[in-house]
């Protein structure tokens, strides 16, 4: 896994913030080094030299999952880099650029299993765990009305009819969702039931 790049630019800092798109990390997380200083040539035409800067990525949590990411990305051909912010303990991730919707899949299954991946890039590399949220095109804040709609509607549904009724396997993230969402309806009571990936809420009318 890569943890500098090098790039070339106008300028310092034009070729500064190519690297850290690049790298998909804010200029506070990076180490910089500056390899070369441009150079106006003869008559400003011949023997013009670009600035080069070598960015480094400090190591924390947050830099460790954005390089992760990166580097699986560019080794899938996809113009793409991910803006990190750490969030309740959890690193929240955007990824950024063109044809990023092929990231998402179906329910957001491959962002789940990206996000799981680079989870494991972080423990592995502080033995602590840190949960990634990863996102794409706003899908998650999408995916999340979806699923309060879908709780309630359920819940609605459970009640009228008194009996349980089990949704879709979801992630522990959405479970979260439909839990947290229900939590205050005194009419039903949410759990979870299965094991991992096929868990799944089960919503059940409340005892009168």
């Amino acid at each position: 896994m890569n943890q500098f790049v090098e790039m070339t630019g106008k300028t310092v800092d034009e070729a500064i913030e190519s690297a850290l798109l690049k790298l998909g990390i804010e200029r506070e997380q990076a180490q910089i080094e500056i390899l070369e200083t441009p150079k106006k040539g003869t008559l400003g035409l011949f023997g013009n030299r670009d600035a080069k800067v070598r960015v480094s990525v400090e190591c924390n949590p947050e830099s460790v999952a954005a390089a992760f990411l990166t580097d699986i990305f560019a080794k899938m051909n996809l113009d793409a880099s991910v803006k990190t912010e750490t969030k309740d303990d959890e690193i929240h991730a955007e990824i950024i650029g063109e044809r990023v919707n092929l990231l998402i899949g179906r329910h957001g299954e491959t962002l789940d299993a990206l996000q799981y991946l680079a989870s494991l890039a972080v423990k592995r590399k502080f033995d602590t765990y840190h949960r990634v949220v990863l996102d794409a095109e706003g899908y998650r804040g999408r995916r999340a009305e979806s699923l309060k709609k879908l709780a309630h509607t359920t819940a609605r549904k459970a009640v009228k009819y008194h009996r349980s009724m089990t949704l879709e396997p979801m992630s522990p993230y959405e479970r979260r969702i439909i839990h947290s969402e229900l939590q205050a309806d005194k009419l039903v009571t949410t759990h979870s039931v299965g094991e991992e990936p096929y868990r799944k809420v089960v919503i059940t009318p409340a005892e009168n």
